[in-house]
């Protein structure tokens, strides 16, 4: 799955809606206790798997923290996720020596979408 051209969040919503699963998204909208009073409440589900927003966000690695940050701020589950993932392999593949000026706020951009970014074990997820 490799992406020519522009990077922004809506490709990325794009390229996500296509795998979208309604069941897997009702299943996961159970699994994540998202009712009313619940854990995830108000969280919201399109049902793409953890490995195809992996592949994703590979393609989309290199996409500007300003467009990840979209997609922090996005109520879909998938989206925030993939932007997380996306944060990480930036990190994980960038030169520590040659990071760009904007990457020292990558760390700021995950503290200010914190409340947001965080639900339904999505650290868990990333880190792995």
């Amino acid at each position: 799955m490799i992406y020519y051209g522009r990077m922004n969040a809506e490709d990325v919503k794009s390229s996500l809606q296509k795998l979208a699963d309604p069941l897997r998204a009702k299943n996961s909208a159970w699994f994540f206790k998202t009712g009313p009073g619940q854990y995830g409440e108000g969280d919201q589900f399109i049902g793409v798997t953890v490995p195809d927003q992996r592949k994703i966000a590979a393609a989309y690695r290199e996409m500007p923290l300003q467009e990840v940050g979209e997609l922090l701020r996005s109520p879909i589950h998938e989206h925030r996720l993939t932007a997380l993932i996306i944060l990480v392999q930036q990190y994980r593949n960038g030169d520590r020596d040659e990071m760009p000026p904007e990457f020292g706020s990558c760390a700021h951009l995950v503290n200010q979408e914190h409340a947001i970014a965080m639900p339904c074990g999505m650290v868990s997820s990333v880190s792995s």
